[in-house]
């Protein structure tokens, strides 16, 4: 643990050999305020709590094309921006990259069921290949710069505060498995357009608050034959004026 830690002017580190086990462990390389690049040799095994973070001048991170573990926080609070990671790579933890400045991620590794993956990953656009992931609580929380984002299809439950404060996000369409929405889910968020036509049954409301801070023009996108339930059902008749059969939509 911490071996390069607090090595403020360590810019560059080069490894040319395979190595089994552990690139460094616990805070290893944390407040290495001048790092820029980092290049995790293949046969590493794990990255570790905090081994780059607040690394202020990381730009990018590649993870090796053999099996890793990323734990909780391993590079939260860098100034990291792009990360290379391959299918091999676990990111099933808590948070790896909560407040960085990653613009793009890319979640062909492992499915992740993750809490908090992105909290304040205030340039954070957009996710790739998100399919087989779970969208847990807090997962975009924060994320302000958040363009796009598909649900993935195996998502039963928007939980809380997951797209809590996601400013630029102006649409989400809903695979046909979702029942439950918990309470503060889209809180405070730009979303003008939430599609629930795909649905074959009323999902439950646990809470008004999931649509609080939302946008007064906003519109809920139902199946024309679930229209009436929908507006008559427990919390979502709160949003009656905003629910509107997916045949009349016209956005």
């Amino acid at each position: 643990s911490y071996a390069f830690r607090r090595c403020t002017n360590l810019e560059t580190i080069s490894v040319f050999r395979e190595i089994n086990g552990s690139f460094g462990w616990t805070s290893s390389f944390e407040y290495c305020l001048r790092l820029k690049h980092l290049n995790i040799p293949k046969g590493s095994q794990y990255l570790y709590t905090n081994e780059v973070s607040f690394c202020m001048s990381l730009n990018s991170l590649t993870l090796p094309n053999t099996p890793i573990y990323l734990s909780g926080g391993a590079a939260q609070r860098s100034a990291l921006r792009f990360v290379r990671i391959s299918q091999n790579a676990d990111i099933s933890k808590t948070g790896p990259f909560n407040y960085t400045e990653i613009e793009e991620f890319d979640f062909s590794a492992k499915s992740t069921s993750s809490n908090k993956f992105f909290i304040e990953c205030k340039r954070l656009k957009r996710v790739k290949n998100i399919e087989g992931c779970i969208i847990n609580t807090n997962f975009f929380y924060g994320c302000y710069s958040l363009e796009e984002v598909k649900i993935p299809s195996e998502q039963t439950i928007m939980y809380g505060h997951g797209f809590n404060n996601c400013k630029t996000l102006r649409e989400l369409t809903f695979p046909k498995g979702i029942v439950t929405i918990q309470g503060y889910a889209f809180y405070n968020s730009g979303i003008g357009k939430f599609d629930f036509s795909a649905l074959e049954a009323v999902p439950t409301l646990e809470n008004t608050n999931a649509f609080s801070g939302t946008l007064a023009t906003s519109k809920i996108i139902v199946p024309d034959a679930l229209y009436d339930a929908w507006k008559a059902a427990t919390n979502w008749s709160t949003y009656a004026d905003r629910i509107v059969k997916a045949s009349e939509y016209n956005g």
